[in-house]
Formats: C-alpha cells, structure tokens, sequence
C-alpha cells in the first residue's frame, strides 16, 4: 500500500489536519497545481513504517463533481462511505485518469471488487456515474481488461465502443 486516502466534507479540513496533527502526523509540502488543490498529504513514523495519510474533498481533479462525494448514501457507525457504484467508478477513475494504469496494484483491486460484487452492482448506476464523470474511455479499456484477461467471456459490457476497436488501441 502506498498511502491510505480520506474523502471528507471540505467543510472538515481543519478538524482533520488538526486531529492528523495532535496524533503525530506531519503536513508535508505538496508541490500544487490545478489537480491538487483537493488534497493534503501527512505522514508519521511508526515502528519501521512510514504511514501516508491523504485527505481529499473530492475524487477527481477534472471535475467538481457533487456526483461523488462525502455525501453518499451508503453510512456505517456514524460515517459515510462510498457505495458499491460509487467505489468501483472511483477505482477505475484512479487507475485509468489519474494514474494511466501506471500500476497494476490497483487495477486487481477493480478485478476484486467486480469478482465479489459483480451481481450486486447497479451497472446502469455506474454507467451514469461514468458519464457524468467523464470517464468512459477509462471505464473502457479497465473492462476490456477484465473481460479479455480475467473473465473466460465476455462478462461485462463497455460504454458505446464494440470491445474490437479497444483491443486495436491497446494491442
């Protein structure tokens, strides 16, 4: 694991610093630009072990999205988490937008999350999501993956590109 990332309300940035700060975490001093005003990055010393902690206001740089955010519907012990839509768009986004599939780690994440909740998951939810989002030539190629490479058919099912013309672009 390279980091652990918080969503929260923009609304709770100084509370979190703050508790971030009284519990040992040191702010480090991110080079900013346009895509990173949303996030703060700590981190602190345990044992042998650096822990990196990253709080964001929101998921995607490219958006201000109110579509995902701290607000989501899904709550557990007083706290808000993103739901099973809004976590697998959030993956896929992460990977293909921010992270140009640069490493594979997470792309098995996708690959877990879609192999345990493949039937609970609310596709057409997601194809909403990734369209308000701008994300469907990551979501694309992320299934194109799944479906040639880890699926014995084709299981799921891209957004309005034949699966042909995307394995031309990545082969």
């Amino acid at each position: 694991m390279c980091d652990i990332d918080l969503l929260i309300h923009a609304k709770d940035i100084s509370l979190c610093r703050a508790w971030l700060q009284e519990n040992g975490y040191k702010e480090l001093d991110l080079s900013k630009w346009a895509g990173d005003d949303f996030k703060y990055m700590f981190a602190k010393d345990y044992k042998e072990i650096e822990i990196n902690i990253e709080i964001h206001t929101k998921l995607f740089w490219h958006t201000d999205s109110s579509v995902i955010s701290a607000n989501t519907s899904e709550k557990s012990e007083g706290y808000d988490f993103l739901t099973l839509e809004e976590n697998f768009v959030h993956l896929v986004g992460h990977l293909g937008l921010q992270h140009t599939l640069y490493k594979l780690n997470w792309f098995f994440d996708i690959y877990l999350l879609v192999d345990k909740y493949k039937d609970e998951i609310n596709w057409q939810k997601v194809e909403e999501l990734v369209r308000e989002l701008r994300l469907v030539r990551s979501y694309n190629l992320i299934l194109w993956i799944l479906n040639s490479y880890f699926y014995d058919k084709k299981t799921l099912n891209p957004i309005g590109v034949p699966s042909k013309y995307i394995r031309i672009l990545v082969t």
